[in-house]
């Protein structure tokens, strides 16, 4: 099958550092928000800053969540599904990259 063509913001389903599955986000000691965690290329260009709420919007899909800077990753933004109480799967219905709106908060 030929893979989806993306045009505009694309985020990336994945976990961060030291955060495997919901299981790791039950030990006290690795206990987080779910995040939108962004190089400082990404925030740049959506003139976005580390702690800052925005809404990811995709279809009727909405979800406002707090940016987090990853200065581990080069370019680019990623969700994590480790947070039991911030569903971000229906974002990425068919694969690990979703195209997105984003708007600050």
């Amino acid at each position: 099958a030929d893979l989806e063509e993306f045009n505009g913001t694309v985020v990336y389903r994945c976990e961060p550092v030291l955060q495997f599955s919901p299981f790791t986000n039950k030990a006290h000691q690795l206990r987080e928000k779910a995040k939108l965690y962004a190089s400082e290329t990404f925030l740049n260009e959506l003139d976005l800053k580390e702690g800052d709420k925005v809404n990811i919007q995709k279809d009727d899909i909405n979800i406002t969540i707090e940016v987090a800077l990853d200065d581990k990753i080069g370019s680019g933004a990623y969700l994590g599904t480790f947070d039991k109480e911030v569903d971000v799967t229906p974002l990425f219905r068919e694969y690990r990259f979703s195209e997105v709106n984003i708007q600050k908060v």
